[in-house]
């Protein structure tokens, strides 16, 4: 720690877009009495912009309250009414320096994979012919503007929530700390913007024609192993009494999943920036 010579690369570089969109498959584990039918999920995702652009990183939220959060939101009562799966919501993780957007559906089948892709895209299409509903996008600005201005942040400490938004872009230029803290103007030049179609070319160029999208469905699932020792089962009772996240345990070794969790805040606290499942000794795991 003393040594002042030593050159490290910390730079986040820009990741380039994919040639064409990208299809994966990963496992995930269930118990022995959980049917494999109707257990897959399908997520549709997609990189978006950069976070220390302030409208695109504002705009991106907004436009997921009108598609997927607010009552009757289109693209969400599209999949439905398409009967693929028992469940949509999105994950929008905006503190990576290029924000994901991901549209997932859960209880499916892998079979619903080119469905699933089919409805978001045509729903999507359709939103940017006939115009997003004036009536979510106004919605939508208001319910973020009122959580900007009001700065209520429910039982986490404001300056500590402060903090987090302003290194989601202060991570990846230094000369931008308080772009989203100071979202006033930002605000305006949606509302501005949003009534000459701002937001249907938002989902043209960024969604519809951007190809750096992985599709990824979680099927064939495999049976989850019972814990054994004493110290496993005390940590389980623990973690599953106080968390949010899916904890799964087999011998001395437990695998920690990110799990369905709404408050993107406290996924964002523990910089958990995907649902990808990891491993760990159970030496690591009491470090975690």
């Amino acid at each position: 720690f003393d040594k002042n010579d030593v050159n490290i690369d910390a730079e986040v570089t820009f990741q380039k877009a994919f040639d064409a969109p990208k299809y994966e498959t990963r496992e995930y584990a269930i118990t022995d009495d959980e049917p494999e039918e109707d257990n897959t999920y399908l997520s549709y995702n997609v990189v978006i912009g950069t976070s220390t652009d302030p409208v695109s990183y504002l705009a991106l939220q907004i436009l997921d309250y009108a598609l997927i959060m607010a009552p009757g939101a289109p693209l969400k009562q599209a999949l439905i009414d398409a009967g693929i799966g028992t469940d949509v919501y999105s994950v929008l993780e905006t503190s990576v320096y290029q924000p994901v957007y991901s549209i997932i559906t859960k209880n499916a089948n892998e079979s619903d994979r080119d469905r699933f892709v089919g409805v978001v895209e045509d729903t999507l299409s359709d939103i940017v012919k006939n115009g997003l509903s004036k009536r979510m996008v106004k919605a939508g600005i208001n319910y973020y503007e009122f959580k900007y201005r009001e700065a209520d942040f429910g039982p986490y400490p404001k300056g500590l929530m402060y903090y987090l938004t302003m290194m989601d872009s202060w991570l990846y230029d230094e000369n931008k700390p308080f772009i989203h803290v100071e979202a006033g103007e930002t605000f305006e030049i949606i509302k501005k913007n949003s009534e000459n179609g701002f937001f249907e070319k938002f989902i043209e160029d960024n969604i519809i024609n951007n190809n750096h999208e992985p599709f990824i469905h979680k099927e064939n699932p495999l049976s989850v192993c019972t814990a054994g020792d004493s110290f496993i089962n005390q940590i389980k009772l623990l973690l599953l009494e106080n968390s949010n996240l899916v904890f799964q345990f087999c011998s001395d070794k437990v695998t920690v999943q990110a799990g369905d969790v709404a408050d993107r805040d406290v996924l964002r606290t523990f910089s958990l920036t995907s649902t990808s499942v990891c491993t760990v000794t159970e030496s690591q795991f009491i470090h975690l």
